[in-house]
């Protein structure tokens, strides 16, 4: 890969990550919330302007408003900040489980090689969270786990193709 498609994924990596992290801020506080939590993140993947996580929902029959209307009532069981491990690094003040999502994001990042971060990204580091307060959710609307790994998959293989 040359050092010029690397800066350029590089610069793509920090757009979606600056893009996630404000909106999940900006939901989060219309909520009435202090801190974005992994709901939060989720929300804000799901309106992500490259549209991989909302055409991912549409095709397993999932709208905003319905993801919206079942996380509402869970969204004040996560805002305690973990204020030890917010280090100067880590700019964003989080709750525990968008701590815990932004690490995994970071990582991931660090590791995609073909394309730079998309909203599928983040929908994949919160589903494999299995104890994050989103697993939650996605049992209540009943997320079929493979296909919507499936989805996720052709995503990211179909991203930059059209």
């Amino acid at each position: 890969m040359s050092f010029f498609i690397r800066i350029m994924q590089k610069l793509g990596n920090v757009k979606t990550l600056s893009y996630i992290f404000k909106q999940a801020e900006l939901i989060a506080k219309k909520g009435g919330e202090k801190t974005p939590s992994e709901e939060h993140f989720l929300l804000a993947a799901m309106d992500a302007p490259d549209g991989t996580v909302k055409r991912v929902f549409e095709q397993l029959g999932i709208n905003y408003k319905q993801l919206q209307n079942i996380i509402q009532p869970q969204l004040n069981s996560d805002t305690d900040v973990d204020e030890e491990d917010q280090k100067p690094n880590f700019p964003y003040q989080t709750a525990v489980s968008g701590k815990l999502m932004m690490k995994k994001l970071i990582t991931i990042s660090k590791k995609e090689t073909k394309r730079p971060l998309l909203g599928v990204h983040i929908l994949r580091a919160i589903a494999e969270n299995k104890q994050g307060p989103v697993n939650s959710v996605l049992e209540l609307l009943d997320v079929d786990r493979i296909k919507m790994n499936s989805l996720i998959d052709a995503e990211l293989e179909g991203w930059g193709k059209t």
